[in-house]
């Protein structure tokens, strides 16, 4: 059964990586009556949570090993989380500012040009929204359903797919993804939850305006050099 589950989530994630986007972007431009970016949200829960948590109950797993449920400790994973959102966040903004600064990559460049300089609750919503379909598919289906390979095969693998989805915008940005991918499958296999690689996620996402504030020289001297505007407010 082991090698079953470990066959079905490498071929779902190979098919996902080649043709899910395609495919999600072709059904919502089917899906007229609803907005193109609530018609992109739906079938992302579609795809990266519906269709994989029930791939993976039919091939033995349950939702609680997947990550769908609560912390047995939750002081435990809040100490946890926050330590490691710490670490997140400072490798994230050395790495932008290698990205955008040194590298000078359009699409890092491109990617914080669009970044907001103000977050408030309906944007931290909004992005868990966004995000907790990334963390239920790279860490509760892929990374969870790895683990027959051992921990750290599991995570290098489940991170390497989610540097693959990031690297549109760069080498360095790929990197990133990467050692957050590696960082988020660590907070899952200690709580046992998907909430707290989501909410290190989602507090790396708001991150954003600090990052902008902290880098406001350099990455607007690359964005003006690339013809993007800068982020006001």
């Amino acid at each position: 059964m082991a090698g079953a589950l470990v066959a079905a989530v490498l071929a779902y994630s190979a098919l996902h990586h080649c043709c899910c986007v395609r495919l999600r972007d072709a059904l919502a431009r089917r899906l007229r009556p609803l907005p193109p970016k609530l018609a992109h949200l739906l079938l992302c829960w579609l795809l990266r949570v519906a269709a994989p948590l029930a791939l993976g109950v039919e091939l033995g797993l349950t939702p609680s090993e997947m990550g769908y449920r609560l912390p047995l400790d939750w002081a435990e994973a809040a100490a946890l989380t926050l330590a490691l959102a710490a670490a997140n966040v400072s490798v994230s903004f050395a790495l932008v500012w290698v990205a955008v600064e040194v590298l000078r990559e359009e699409g890092a460049v491109k990617k914080v040009s669009g970044w907001p300089s103000r977050v408030g609750p309906r944007d931290i919503l909004e992005d868990a929204l966004w995000s907790f379909p990334e963390e239920a598919f790279y860490r509760g289906f892929v990374f969870m359903g790895l683990r027959p390979l051992g921990l750290a095969p599991a995570a290098v693998l489940s991170s390497l797919l989610f540097a693959l989805a990031h690297a549109y915008a760069g080498r360095a940005w790929a990197l990133m993804a990467f050692l957050n991918g590696v960082l988020y499958s660590y907070a899952i296999h200690r709580t046992g939850t998907v909430l707290a690689p989501l909410a290190l996620h989602c507090a790396l996402n708001a991150s954003a305006p600090l990052c902008l504030r902290l880098l406001r020289a350099r990455v607007a001297a690359s964005l003006r050099s690339e013809g993007l505007p800068y982020p006001r407010g």
